[in-house]
This record gives structure tokens, C-alpha cells and sequence, in this order.
């Protein structure tokens, strides 16, 4: 009955249009009553909605080039999320949110980085 309460599981969650703005829509899920049903959890269990999944390549290139036995230069090349895929997070689970369902969030765009180092 309270905000953090489980509810009953009526149906599939894992059902629906899967867009970023109605992820889990409410229909599968009845909150508890708080006057009736109070102190008494759903049957709905933990991570039983499943979120987008993640798609993730990161590459990297270096040369070494050497001054002496002892000292070298080295060029590196780096490419996180090269495919530059879009990694939604989780939808919000809270039945009492009003962005119940929508997700909120995603990982970073594809970034590079270029570096060089001195090794001796």
C-alpha cells in the first residue's frame, strides 16, 4: 500500500510498443490499496520487465615509435561506441511516478580520444 510496495502482476510486462516514451505502460500491474492492503506485498517479483539492451564496440589503435633503447613516443587512438548506437537506460519502475514506463536516460554518443605518451 505504501510508494515502494510491490504490486499485482495482472499480465505480460514485457508486452507493448517498446518506444522510449511508453517502455512498460501500467496495465499489466495493480497497485495495492493502502487502506485495505496495507503491509502486504504484490506477487510481482523483482526485474521481471526487461529494459533495452546494450550494443557496445570500443577500438583502439597505437604505434610506437622509439627515439633509443630507452625512450620511445607512442600515438594512440581511441574510439568508444563506434557504432555510435544509442544504449537507452532503464524505464522508470515506480507505479506512483508520473513518467512510469519512460525512459529517462541513455549512455554517451560515440567519443574519440587521441593521445600521445612518452615511455622511458
Amino acid at each position: 500500500g505504501y510508494a515502494a510496495s510491490r504490486p499485482d502482476l495482472i499480465g505480460d510486462p514485457n508486452t507493448g510498443p517498446h518506444t522510449v516514451e511508453s517502455w512498460i505502460t501500467r496495465a499489466p500491474f495493480r497497485r495495492l490499496a493502502s487502506a485495505t492492503e496495507a503491509g502486504r506485498f504484490g506477487n510481482a517479483g523483482r526485474n521481471i520487465a526487461r529494459g533495452d539492451g546494450l550494443i557496445n564496440v570500443d577500438a583502439s589503435l597505437l604505434k610506437d615509435f622509439r627515439f633509443n633503447d630507452r625512450a620511445k613516443l607512442q600515438f594512440r587512438a581511441e574510439v568508444f561506441n563506434v557504432a555510435n548506437h544509442a544504449n537507452f537506460g532503464l524505464p522508470v519502475a515506480d507505479l506512483a511516478s508520473p513518467n512510469f514506463g519512460r525512459i529517462l536516460s541513455a549512455s554517451q554518443a560515440r567519443l574519440m580520444q587521441f593521445a600521445l605518451k612518452i615511455i622511458f
